[in-house]
């Protein structure tokens, strides 16, 4: 039996919570249906931009979906010419309007006006993590003295930005040191910078030293930042109190949100 995807089935798929049967449905139709995936990943832009990603995208999607509907509106004007010196015994071929370029239609509008809504925002997430993230700086201690050669290895690398390969010698350390927070904070920008970003939060969330608390929570939210997941951002920035590390960075970036 086909299954109906209606607009609160694309709105489940475009917010992730589609699942199991309906959510595999789902993706083999987008992968048969040209057209179905057309005015899907249309609003999944729309979706997009309502929350607030980068404006760069939206004027340059917009831009090819226009030429995209004014390509289809040229060649629909083409068969109708031609259907006028066909025969009458003959039937006039005709091909309805794509749904995805109503759908485009929307996107402009829409996208206008998310678009102004959006430059008018003092900063963009985006923007927001370039001004205020820094890798965490402190030297790395281990407590084991046969893990100090690969924890200089890994401290090397991480000084300069080599990520790659100084995040599988902080997760060897961590084997035998899974509480060393110095290391799961290295480990956690890591992965951030390699866009390891579930994992990164995983790596953030699992630090319990009071002594690091502080800055985990910090590059936790920066984390959700870099995801612009505003509102998860948000709420790990307001947990953030006064006195704590990055406090004042904290309330900046709120009061810009």
């Amino acid at each position: 039996m086909a299954v109906e995807f209606n607009q609160e089935i694309i709105d489940q798929y475009l917010s992730k919570q589609l699942k199991g049967e309906t959510l595999d449905a789902f993706n083999k139709k987008m992968s048969q249906d040209e057209v179905f995936k057309k005015e899907i990943e249309t609003q999944a832009f729309i979706h997009r931009g309502v929350n607030k990603f980068g404006e760069d995208e939206m004027r340059a999607k917009l831009k090819k979906i226009r030429a995209e509907v004014l390509q289809d509106k040229s060649s629909e004007q083409k068969k109708e010419s031609a259907a006028k010196v066909v025969s009458l015994g003959q039937k006039k071929k005709t091909r309805p309007i794509l749904r995805w370029s109503m759908a485009a239609a929307i996107a402009l509008a829409i996208g206008a006006s998310v678009y102004i809504v959006a430059t008018n925002q003092t900063m963009s997430s985006q923007d927001l993590y370039a001004n205020y993230y820094q890798p965490y700086a402190e030297d790395i201690s281990v407590r084991n003295a046969t893990a100090e050669d690969i924890a200089n290895q890994a401290s090397q690398f991480y000084k300069n930005k080599n990520y790659e390969s100084a995040l599988p010698l902080f997760l060897k350390i961590l084997e035998t040191e899974p509480d060393n927070a110095e290391v799961q904070i290295a480990t956690g920008i890591c992965q951030l910078e390699l866009g390891r970003f579930e994992k990164a939060n995983q790596t953030f969330s699992a630090v319990v030293n009071p002594l690091f608390k502080e800055q985990a929570q910090w590059y936790l939210g920066m984390n959700f930042l870099k995801r612009s997941d505003m509102e998860n951002a948000k709420t790990i920035l307001e947990g953030i109190k006064e006195g704590d590390f990055k406090y004042e960075k904290a309330q900046e970036i709120l009061n810009k949100l």
